[in-house]
């Protein structure tokens, strides 16, 4: 018991480092704790993947995230850390799946998520029309509508693409007020 008291004594101040945000030391504090087996060496090492995810290295975290999930295919704190490693490294569909298996509350922890990842297909798909590559970039801006679908940012994006091509009609009901959307107004 009294290992235990100091195992987790030491993994409650990596936890304070991590979040006053010195990362580095973070990680230096929790990676001996990472290597102790059992129920302990599981919460160090979800710590650490939780400092690489803060040090822009969601390869690694991911990794750690999915062994979590070999030895505990239940375990929530793993498979959320896995989408959010998963989004960072731009595996959007993977992720996806993994969302869908997250329980209801979880779900909504992570919906800050979605708007993440419709950013990135946004950004994507602006990308593809400076390149000249509308039809690609037409389905990069129509993912992220489905990803956010009330993002008028991404509406008026795609609204301009399908004005650009020549398609008011479309550009037009794109970026119209509909009832839902206008309430805002009432």
């Amino acid at each position: 018991a009294r290992d235990s008291a100091r195992f987790y004594a030491k993994l409650e101040d990596a936890r304070k480092l991590y979040k006053s945000g010195n990362l580095p030391k973070a990680y230096q504090s929790v990676q001996p704790l990472s290597e102790v087996g059992g129920r302990l060496g599981t919460d160090a090492q979800l710590l650490e993947a939780e400092i690489l995810l803060g040090l822009d290295r969601p390869e690694d975290a991911e990794l750690i995230y999915r062994h979590q999930l070999v030895l505990n295919a239940s375990s929530v704190d793993a498979r959320s850390g896995l989408v959010r490693s998963l989004i960072a490294r731009k595996k959007f569909s993977e992720a996806d799946r993994e969302y869908a298996q997250l329980p209801k509350p979880e779900q909504q922890k992570l919906a800050y998520l979605r708007t993440q990842r419709a950013n990135a297909l946004r950004e994507h798909g602006l990308a593809l029309i400076r390149k000249g590559q509308t039809a690609a970039a037409e389905v990069m801006l129509r993912d992220a509508m489905i990803a956010a679908p009330d993002d008028p940012w991404i509406r008026l994006e795609l609204a301009r693409l399908y004005d650009d091509k020549g398609q008011s009609e479309r550009a037009i009901a794109l970026v119209e007020p509909t009832p839902a959307r206008s309430s805002i107004d009432d």
